[in-house]
């Protein structure tokens, strides 16, 4: 092989819009669905990002990038069935006030990504860039709330209150999670995960479920944790130097890294939790990590 290998070709580059896939898997992709919706009788155009519909709907293929880049090639034309057999599959009658008040689930949700064809002015900003949103579980779906839904639905405090209830219990009764530990160069961190989507919104209720999650969890120094994308909470207790150290050596990489490859990105970075209170400790500026402990932390990894 010579020393610098073989370049690669303009095809093998990162597409510009679905910059997750080379420019030929992109165009594959488009071409896939626009396949797929002319097949359900939708003559669609297909740009950067996402479809249009000659009907005026849009679909945007982010989501959809992040799953067929995890599939093999061969499953890509399922992976793509699947995902607009789902979104266009016809809407479920409105519930009614009692439906509501059992569907009604909180989630948080990155702002940065939303396009502008949706408005969320009502959403409780939980840190900069992610929102805690209304959503609406079906069995098969799942309806984010817009400014337009919740008009009619004011004041909306107990119906906030209502969905982090809900999803309380769908992240201690309805939702298999199970807590991995993920060890690298000595140090290490635990992870929550699970098949519901709401994994990640259970930073709301962070530390009664990491009491239930982890039996004994000592909390008294604070928890540091991430929530790269929607199935996904790590987290790192601060119960000493030691422990304090390996989350903040590892959480912020592995938080960078599962936002920009996961399904349902929420944020990259990486938050420290203390007392009720949270804190961002991380953030990506023009490519480079940066990371900035509060003064409590650096006091509990000192042996202050």
């Amino acid at each position: 092989m010579g020393l610098f290998g073989r370049k690669k070709s303009v095809d093998d580059q990162p597409d510009p819009y679905l910059e997750l896939l080379t420019i030929r898997d992109a165009d594959r992709l488009r071409a896939l669905s626009r396949t797929v919706l002319a097949e359900k009788g939708f003559e669609a155009e297909v740009r950067g990002d996402h479809v249009l519909t000659a009907d005026g709907r849009t679909f945007g293929l982010d989501n959809l990038m992040r799953k067929v880049r995890g599939a093999g090639p061969a499953e890509w034309d399922g992976v793509v069935r699947e995902h607009f057999a789902a979104m266009l599959r016809p809407p479920d009658e409105e519930p009614d006030e009692a439906q509501m008040r059992e569907r009604i689930i909180a989630r948080l949700w990155d702002v940065t990504a939303t396009d502008g064809r949706m408005s969320f002015d009502y959403a409780l900003e939980w840190q900069p860039g992610v929102a805690e949103l209304l959503a609406v579980d079906y069995p098969d779906r799942v309806s984010i709330l817009s400014d337009g839904s919740v008009r009619e639905m004011a004041p909306l405090g107990p119906w906030y209150d209502r969905a982090r209830r809900n999803l309380w219990r769908e992240l201690t009764e309805t939702a298999e999670v199970r807590v991995e530990t993920v060890e690298h160069d000595g140090h290490r961190f635990q992870c929550a995960l699970s098949e519901s989507v709401y994994t990640a919104s259970g930073a709301l209720l962070l530390a009664d479920l990491l009491s239930r999650w982890v039996p004994g969890i000592d909390l008294s120094g604070g928890v540091l944790f991430a929530v790269p994308f929607r199935n996904q909470l790590a987290f790192a207790a601060c119960s000493s130097a030691e422990a304090a150290l390996g989350g903040l050596m590892l959480l912020p990489v592995f938080a960078a890294n599962g936002y920009s490859d996961g399904v349902g990105p929420v944020s990259p970075n990486v938050y420290y939790w203390r007392d009720g209170t949270v804190t961002q400790i991380s953030s990506i500026s023009d490519d480079a990590l940066n990371v900035t402990p509060p003064p409590e932390l650096l006091e509990i990894i000192n042996g202050g």
